[in-house]
């Protein structure tokens, strides 16, 4: 009787499968170390640089000797502190300037009166037109508003170079 060899548990039979899954394997760690090292670094996407006032809104209507403030928004945020503000004012009226996201400013007459707003890094520009009355109380009704004194200068709001509401531009970011 002849005995035939026994295979033991996990011989011959069972090395190729394990050989050919360790093969494998290996050959996906390489592909994903290849793939990894040759990747190429993103590039960074141009950023939309904006300037807006949103406080007050154009056409508004404001009272002599009352503060008002305007306030800019900007794309990025980081760029508000940079924001350069002027006043266009009635001809004998200090014009005014200012920096950051916020200025506050007091109009001493009865007219159209134009604000505008400057990032000048990024080449934008902005402005709001506002119609201001100077009234006897200092009231802002109806009533206080006819019996406004007029203007020194009559001007129009089409009379003034108008920048919009807002301004755009792409720009690679850093």
């Amino acid at each position: 009787m002849t005995s035939e060899p026994s295979n033991p548990p996990g011989g011959p039979a069972v090395w190729p499968v394990v050989f050919g899954a360790l093969a494998i394997g290996i050959a996906a760690l390489g592909f994903l170390f290849v793939r990894t090292s040759r990747r190429k670094p993103r590039e960074k996407e141009p950023q939309m640089h904006q300037l807006d006032i949103v406080t007050p809104r154009d056409a508004s209507i404001a009272v002599a000797g009352r503060p008002v403030t305007f306030t800019a928004q900007t794309q990025p945020p980081s760029s508000a502190a940079n924001v350069r503000w002027s006043v266009a004012t009635q001809p004998g009226e200090p014009g005014a300037h200012g920096i950051g996201a916020t200025f506050t400013y007091t109009f001493g007459a009865t007219g159209v009166e134009q604000v505008v707003a400057h990032l000048d890094d990024d080449g934008l520009t902005c402005d709001v037109v506002l119609y201001v009355f100077k009234t006897p109380t200092g009231g802002s009704t109806l009533a206080d508003l006819l019996l406004s004194e007029p203007p020194p200068v009559a001007r129009t709001a089409e009379s003034l170079r108008r920048w919009g509401a807002s301004a755009s531009a792409p720009r690679r970011a850093s």
